[in-house]
């Protein structure tokens, strides 16, 4: 099952500088697959962590389900229309740490 997609293809990532086939020079190039989605929701919870450095494995996982938002828009994977909303996420955060200060 999955719980949360995150972009994966037609991502402009750097690769091995070198020729394409069409003769030019490039050290960037798009691609697609689960190394280009992967990093996006590794990133998130990365950024999560610096707010929250204290967080367990499972309160971060419990944040970037509640941070996961329907985006029709976007492509399908596995059945699935769905990201996560990662500044509305942080700005989340921040909330919640604001209303637990005023506690």
């Amino acid at each position: 099952m999955v719980d949360i997609t995150a972009p994966g293809g037609d991502i402009l990532s750097s690769v091995i500088p070198g020729y394409d086939d069409w003769g030019d020079y490039v050290s960037y190039d798009y691609m697609s697959g689960t190394s280009m989605a992967s990093p996006h929701i590794s990133a998130a919870a990365a950024l999560l962590l610096t707010v929250h450095p204290g967080y367990t494995p499972a309160e971060v996982e419990m944040r970037l389900k509640q941070a996961a938002t329907i985006k029709v828009e976007q492509c399908e994977v596995y059945g699935k229309k769905d990201g996560i909303d990662v500044p509305n996420m942080l700005s989340m955060e921040a909330l919640i740490d604001t209303e637990a200060s005023r506690d």
